[in-house]
């Protein structure tokens, strides 16, 4: 606990006073910073443990109320500076009422002239800490309307034009390459051959084919939004005779008027198909919608909603649509082995083919695997918020970090940071991604996780940056990590039972200022005079709160 009260003595700018070290000096500061954050506690202290969680506890709510109000987290207020910033926040400036009766209003409390400010106030002109929580209510549910209220996006309406083209013709702007089957959003060819013929089958037999969706710029190609499975198994089959026609047709006549049935088109090739049968497939119609002029990420947005095979884009789908042309992104898709072709722009092969192992040591077959668990050990290294550190998803933490620092990193500086925290990695942990998890029988198993991927990797970065900076070497490093890692550690240093972005949060902070304090033990160091990230380190301390 000591550590995780160092960030609130920082960042609430509590100046313990002097006093001999000991049981009586832990209780004096624990009083004081209980004072400075509007605690009212009894002159002696029984319970050291429960005051401290007291004072964390309440202090959390007073980060909240910074994150609120957008306080930046290079800002140190006192909790009577934040009450100040709240009481201004509150002002009704069209009626005159002053932040004490909004207050009131705000917390349901009647006045009248025997009402005193205490009811809400401290002596020290702090507001008093069982209120703090109504109030977080209250301004969080004003923000809530505020984005409720909020006017339409930039792109505004969407326009569209209905019509409909022969399959020959849409071939042919295939060929010609006025129409893009592939945009860096869609997935990879999803249906089976089985699907393919049913395709062909309905258009054969004159059943009408789900509407295309388009996106056309005044100056581009034409992109598919929706309909990239369908178009791709007719230029398949006219074009590229990739496949054949079903072999169990029936002999079913085609309705008045035709000269073939299903019977004399099955187990064939479109080049095999009798003329008629191909007429009919060229000259069938198939309608489209085509919307002009739109974002790309409103592009991402409408494939989604128009998404009718029922396989959504994942998030790493969707990032890579939105991304693919930042350096950073460039980089990740070479350096983790996703793209097509290695041109080896950022390190070496033999390095690449290092982290592009490592990394592929915990796929699973998925697609883009290996460059979301690059993101996810970026999104949680840099721990960015936009005020105070606040845990957020993986998901968030990840477009945070390319949304507002990625455009400040450089692509080969990054890619070394990742090498470097793998080399070390392999070094510093025996197990491997392997952790100590709680089974839900009882007891502990030890297991591969994502979790214990990403802490490792971010240890070892640390790590990278700890012996760079001469403060500790590798192997004393590598007996830290083998006491944390043993299974006698397990209950301190062990993986959360339940994921969540609050447990796993405090699983990387347990592990980074638990490994930080054990640095400083063996090297007389403090903390914050070793040469690391302490944005990072603080971050992780108000994790432990």
């Amino acid at each position: 606990m000591p550590e995780t009260l160092e960030i609130v003595d920082t960042y609430f700018k509590i100046d313990l006073p002097e006093a001999p070290d000991g049981v009586e000096k832990e209780k004096s500061d624990l009083q004081f910073r209980a004072k400075c954050l509007g605690i009212e506690l009894p002159a002696e202290i029984e319970d050291v443990g429960q005051v401290a969680a007291l004072v964390s506890s309440t202090a959390k709510n007073w980060f909240t109320i910074r994150r609120l109000l957008k306080i930046p987290s290079t800002s140190k207020l006192t909790a009577k500076e934040i009450t100040s910033k709240l009481s201004t926040a509150v002002e009704n400036e069209e009626t005159g009422e002053n932040a004490y009766k909004t207050f009131a209003e705000i917390l349901g409390i009647e006045l009248d002239d025997n009402i005193k400010e205490k009811i809400i106030f401290e002596d020290s002109g702090i507001i008093d800490r069982k209120h703090i929580t109504d109030l977080i209510h209250y301004i969080e549910n004003q923000h809530s309307e505020e984005e409720e209220e909020e006017e339409p996006g930039a792109d505004g309406a969407i326009n569209s034009d209905y019509g409909e083209d022969k399959i020959e013709d849409l071939v042919h702007k295939i060929l010609q390459g006025r129409i893009v089957l592939d945009p860096p959003w869609q997935r990879g060819n999803v249906w089976k051959t089985a699907e393919k013929r049913k395709l062909v089958q309905s258009i054969l037999r004159g059943i009408p084919v789900p509407t295309l969706l388009f996106l056309s710029t005044d100056d581009g190609p034409i992109y598919v939004l929706d309909g990239k499975q369908r178009l791709t198994s007719i230029y398949e089959y006219m074009v590229d005779f990739g496949y054949t026609t079903s072999n169990n047709w029936s002999n079913q006549m085609l309705g008045k008027g035709a000269v073939f049935n299903l019977g004399q088109c099955r187990n064939k090739k479109f080049n095999e198909l009798m003329e008629e049968a191909k007429r009919v497939f060229k000259n069938t119609k198939l309608s489209y919608i085509e919307i002009k002029n739109i974002s790309r990420e409103t592009t991402v947005e409408l494939f989604n909603l128009y998404n009718s095979t029922g396989q959504a884009l994942k998030p790493v789908e969707l990032r890579n649509a939105l991304y693919h042309q930042n350096p950073i992104h460039k980089m990740l898709f070479e350096i983790t082995g996703e793209a097509e072709i290695q041109q080896f722009n950022y390190l070496q092969e033999d390095e690449t083919n290092i982290v592009k192992s490592k990394l592929q040591d915990f796929k699973m077959g998925v697609r883009f695997e290996t460059l979301e668990l690059a993101e996810k050990y970026l999104g949680y290294r840099r721990a960015f918020s936009d005020g105070v550190f606040k845990p957020v998803t993986a998901e968030k933490g990840v477009y945070n970090y390319w949304d507002y620092l990625s455009p400040d990193e450089d692509p080969n500086d990054v890619a070394n940071e990742i090498l470097d925290a793998v080399l070390y990695q392999n070094f510093l942990f025996d197990q491997g991604f392997n952790g100590w998890k709680p089974k839900d029988s009882g007891g502990w198993e030890l297991k591969k996780t994502q979790s214990k991927m990403i802490v490792s990797l971010i240890i070892s970065s640390i790590a990278c940056d700890l012996e760079n900076a001469e403060v500790i070497d590798a192997n004393t490093m590598k007996e830290i990590i083998d006491v944390m890692d043993a299974s006698s550690s397990k209950d301190e240093y062990g993986l959360p039972a339940r994921d969540n972005s609050n447990t796993l949060w405090d699983y990387q902070a347990r592990w980074v200022i638990g490994f930080l304090n054990k640095v400083s033990a063996k090297t007389g160091i403090k903390i914050e005079d070793m040469r690391i990230n302490h944005d990072f380190v603080n971050s992780m301390k108000i994790a432990l709160l």
